[in-house]
């Protein structure tokens, strides 16, 4: 059996020669693949050993299964024996594999493509920095594909371990967890599967867009004497038109449209409610930013939903805002409204 490790010099001797002394033909795979940079193709391009194919470890050395299949699921042999004849793999090739995060994305192609079937698949010790550490010469650009290999694949080259195994196997032999020590130690939980991440984002919340797109059509329902109120956790009116410098404790739940009765009745009462949510623990509403006093017929031309909500000032509403007094106000007035 040949070694797991190659070293710089002895891939770019192999790559002069055409081959290895104790291998076949050689075929060179790049696996760039960070957590935070899914996507190591513009990586690839700004330099790679002479004549590596770019490999996607995300679609072509994994699957996109239900959130219940756990982090990357195996590909079907089928959809992974494509990728390796694209990659120029024949059957006795010797296939290298490296990245540029000490071998830590290249070492599942390394056992995927073993426990494919692949016999002689190797490591470049030292990742990609070795090889430039070297001098040696790297490529920018994509490589010239290869010819279509011919290699044949199927699963089960290597032992695994069955899942509903596991609990067993640990009690009587030893059983490794090669994650990062603080998820080991259940200090950082691990991440959602990318489609839920994506589910979850697609759920309507009561903050930002969802909020600002649920407040135009209240002041599209309410024309005459409606104030668009905000009710938070305690029940009581409150919070700031702009949600994202609020903590998220504070973030009100509902946004409801309240009919309030036109003239002093009412802005006694609105005023009453500002007084309220300044003294509450919600925090101080300040009047300019505070959005129970609305205009509905002053949104900006052009507003459209995810956009920052409209606050009612005195230059585009007829109303004065909540909390300024009548004399200080110096806007139109709309008998009716107030």
């Amino acid at each position: 059996m040949s070694d797991v490790l190659v070293t710089a010099t002895e891939l770019r001797d192999a790559l002069a020669a055409g081959g290895f002394a104790d291998g076949g033909p050689v075929r060179v795979l790049d696996v760039r693949w960070r957590l935070d940079r899914p996507d190591g193709l513009p990586e690839y391009r700004a330099g790679h050993i002479p004549g590596a194919q770019y490999v996607d470890l995300d679609h072509e050395l994994a699957a996109h299964g239900e959130p219940t299949d756990g982090r990357h699921p195996l590909p079907p042999v089928e959809a992974l024996q494509e990728a390796a004849r694209r990659w120029g793999i024949d059957d006795g090739d010797t296939v290298v594999v490296y990245d540029d995060l000490k071998n830590l994305s290249s070492a599942r192609a390394w056992w995927l493509l073993r426990y494919a079937g692949v016999a002689d698949v190797r490591l470049l010790d030292g990742s990609l920095r070795a090889w430039t550490d070297a001098g040696f010469d790297a490529e920018t650009g994509d490589a010239t594909p290869p010819a279509p290999g011919s290699v044949t694949l199927a699963y089960g080259a290597l032992p695994v371990l069955p899942l509903d195994e596991v609990a067993g196997f640990a009690d009587g032999a030893l059983l490794l967890d090669a994650r990062a020590g603080e998820r080991y130690r259940g200090e950082v939980g691990e991440r959602p599967h990318h489609r839920e991440r994506r589910r979850r984002r697609a759920v309507p919340r009561p903050g930002g867009a969802a909020r600002a797109l649920h407040r135009a059509r209240c002041a599209a329902r309410c024309r005459g004497g409606c104030v668009l109120r905000l009710r938070c956790d305690g029940g009581a009116p409150g919070g700031r038109a702009d949600a994202r410098r609020v903590h998220a404790a504070r973030v009100p739940r509902v946004v409801e449209p309240v009919v309030e009765p036109p003239g002093a009745a009412g802005r006694d009462r609105r005023r009453a409610a500002l007084s309220q949510a300044q003294s509450s623990s919600i925090g101080t509403a300040r009047p300019s930013t505070f959005s129970a006093a609305r205009c509905p017929d002053s949104r900006a031309p052009g507003t459209v939903a995810g956009s920052s909500p409209h606050v009612a000032s005195p230059a585009r509403c007829s109303t004065p805002p909540i909390g300024a007094a009548s004399s200080s106000w110096s806007g139109p007035t709309e008998p009716g409204f107030m």
